[in-house]
């Protein structure tokens, strides 16, 4: 996810930073409120962890209308020394932070709570039953669905089953027509070897009958 870090001590960030990048999130991190809001002009996180008291005098919770202007339901978790502050009692704040982590807080928590916030808004944005029934098709239009597909996939085996015969057909008319011309060869060659052979027969019997004649003379 995409994480706003907003921290004045450099060392705090920079642990923050690399801890959150080696879970696979994306870490914008800033000092002062004016490097925070020259980040959210460019994209809006994911999630913001905040630092309450800033150099300046300025407080984090200055940056908390920003966001839930650009994301009313963004996770807004403050990480601080001074989590009983009165400004975290005020309606506006105690409405909109998810959490108040006190420090020194442990990368692990710090995680887990990151985690936690962004599952629970995914939540929130489920769709109800109603709207769930909304995006569903009626039953009559259902039925119609249901028919329709059937119908063409019937049209797709029909299709399937006619190109089968066609083959088939063609394929047991080659195989005939190939049968019947080797049997006509086959019946020529026969035919030719027997008449050779009578011929063969006769020059034989009229040769005998040539020779017998003579001798008889």
């Amino acid at each position: 996810m995409n994480v706003l870090l907003l921290d004045d001590d450099q060392a705090v960030r920079e642990a923050f930073s690399r801890g959150l990048q080696r879970f696979g999130h994306q870490v914008v991190a800033v000092s002062s409120l004016a490097d925070a809001h020259e980040a959210l002009a460019r994209a809006t996180p994911d999630c913001a962890l905040l630092d309450l008291i800033l150099q300046n005098g300025e407080l984090g919770t200055e940056l908390v209308q920003d966001l839930h202007k650009l994301d009313a339901g963004m996770p807004i978790l403050f990480i601080t020394g001074r989590p009983e502050h009165p400004i975290f009692r005020s309606e506006v704040i105690s409405q909109t932070v998810y959490s108040i982590l006190e420090k020194p807080v442990s990368l692990g928590k710090l995680k887990t709570m990151m985690e936690w916030a962004v599952e629970k808004r995914q939540q929130s944005k489920r769709p109800t039953s109603a709207q769930l029934d909304a995006l569903l098709p009626k039953e009559d239009e259902l039925k119609t669905l249901i028919v329709t597909w059937g119908w063409k996939k019937f049209s797709v085996y029909l299709f399937f089953i006619a190109m089968l015969l066609t083959i088939l057909f063609y394929s047991i008319g080659g195989i005939n027509d190939w049968t019947s011309t080797t049997i006509e060869n086959q019946e020529t060659g026969i035919s030719g070897f027997m008449k050779k052979i009578d011929g063969y027969l006769k020059r034989d019997e009229i040769r005998e009958l040539k020779f017998k004649s003579r001798g008889n003379k």
